[in-house]
């Protein structure tokens, strides 16, 4: 992926997670450790890792940014994971952990097919613990 479209797909996630965080604060998420756990659900349901272990696995050190180091297939799979989410929250007027971790599942299977050479719908979603 060239730079140029690495620099455009981190925009995109920017303004993706801005949308999610707003959603999150309509629906009452106030404090970090609150959004701290949205992102963990996320992470873990996309990459079966919390925040602080992909950190660790990507050898980062406190302060830098998780999502400036993911590899861009897993960049977009996160943002394909709020967006999904945030659509959910327009249609229906509320989120919640079990939304989240559900369209989280649903962009990993498009990541686990891209993997795998098959399409999403040959997988369907795999819900993952977290």
């Amino acid at each position: 992926m060239s730079a140029k479209s690495t620099d455009s797909l981190r925009a995109t996630s920017v303004a993706v997670r801005n949308n999610f965080t707003d959603v999150l604060k309509q629906n009452g998420v106030s404090t970090g450790a609150e959004y701290a756990t949205y992102t963990d659900t996320v992470y873990a349901s996309v990459f079966g890792m919390r925040a602080k272990e992909l950190r660790r696995m990507l050898g980062l050190k406190a302060g830098e940014s998780i999502r400036d180091n993911l590899p861009p297939a897993w960049l977009a799979t996160v943002v394909m994971a709020e967006s999904f989410a945030v659509e959910h929250a327009n249609l229906t007027g509320t989120i919640d952990i079990a939304t989240v971790r559900h369209c989280a599942t649903y962009a990993k299977s498009g990541l686990d097919s891209f993997r795998q050479g098959t399409s999403p719908a040959d997988n369907g979603p795999q819900e993952t613990g977290g």
